[in-house]
């Protein structure tokens, strides 16, 4: 299908909903990396991916979706996977003209999925921009990539920390995952773990893998499992600012450094930037708790605060 006429200048991708994990988990992946290929154009303003994905998981008609998102187009995927062959859909609908721009389907081999990334990306870009809008971006190993979705959607920690020892691009999944997992386990106050303590899993494999992750996962390993506050907090200052998450988990790191006027100010930005469907809500939710609930009227850590708060509450 033809271009339309009118110039397209904002654009969100996300998955189309799927209730099994193993899918929904590649047809997150797709969407993401499709939106950071696009990411960085000066002539389109892109919204972050997991910003979408929380709007998809709403089950709003797509054209809704882009509404809500205040964009021109959007962008659905969807993946499913059979074995080591993924079936990938696609389609980009203008949402002032409620029209299909262009759809189409890829039929691949689980190892060339960064590859069809791509080729779908440059496919999108050619139908709905009539031009390249795509920046390079460097992708995972074809051998490896399949292995760290599928432990995504198991949330398999060990085959995610072996995929990480072969692979830099893996480690930011599984720095991230062993910090979840840490924080939802009520296990004792680290950082860092002391003599007689509980360490967290695969803790040195951990602080490796945050020398590879982003700036977040790096600034939250930091803070829980190193113990060296002013990396966390430089990471936290780099991290991307207009993620809610970043402003939660730095808040909650504001408040063990018992500077709460801080804190504060973090979630008053998270909230201006989340809603309360969103996943990182919760989040917010739980630091304004710790925040409101703690006295700061003696010795306070991250974790002492696990016992009176539900961190479920957070993820």
């Amino acid at each position: 299908m033809s271009r339309i006429a009118i110039p397209l200048d904002s654009l969100a991708v996300f998955p189309v909903i799927d209730s099994d994990p193993e899918n929904m988990v590649w047809s997150e992946a797709f969407a993401a990396e499709i939106a950071l290929l696009f990411t960085g154009s000066n002539d389109l303003r892109v919204v972050p991916a997991a910003r979408a994905a929380a709007y998809a998981a709403l089950d709003l008609p797509a054209e809704e979706i882009g509404r809500r998102l205040n964009v021109r187009c959007v962008v659905t995927c969807s993946a499913r996977v059979s074995g080591d062959a993924v079936d990938v859909r696609a389609e980009a609908i203008d949402v002032l003209a409620e029209a299909t721009i262009c759809e189409t389907s890829y039929l691949t081999a689980a190892a060339e999925a960064g590859h069809v990334q791509r080729q779908l990306a440059r496919w999108l870009s050619s139908c709905c921009f009539g031009k390249c809008c795509l920046r390079e971006r460097p992708s995972m190993r074809g051998d490896v990539y399949p292995r760290v979705l599928r432990a995504l959607a198991k949330r398999d920690l060990e085959e995610l920390r072996q995929c990480a020892a072969i692979e830099a691009m893996a480690c930011d999944a599984f720095a991230r995952m062993a910090v979840d997992i840490f924080e939802l386990s009520g296990a004792p106050a680290s950082p860092p773990v002391r003599a007689g303590e509980t360490p967290a899993p695969h803790r040195d494999d951990v602080i490796r893998a945050a020398e590879h992750a982003s700036d977040l996962t790096a600034a939250r390993v930091h803070f829980r499992f190193t113990g060296d506050m002013r990396a966390a907090e430089e990471a936290f200052r780099r991290a991307e600012s207009s993620d809610p998450a970043v402003h939660a988990h730095y808040a909650l790191f504001l408040i063990a450094m018992r500077r709460p006027g801080e804190a504060e100010r973090e979630l008053r930005h998270a909230a201006e930037l989340a809603e309360p469907f969103m996943p990182e809500w919760r989040l917010i939710e739980l630091a304004m708790r710790v925040l409101h609930v703690h006295n700061f009227s003696g010795p306070f850590t991250p974790n002492s605060h696990r016992t009176q708060i539900d961190c479920e509450s957070a993820h």
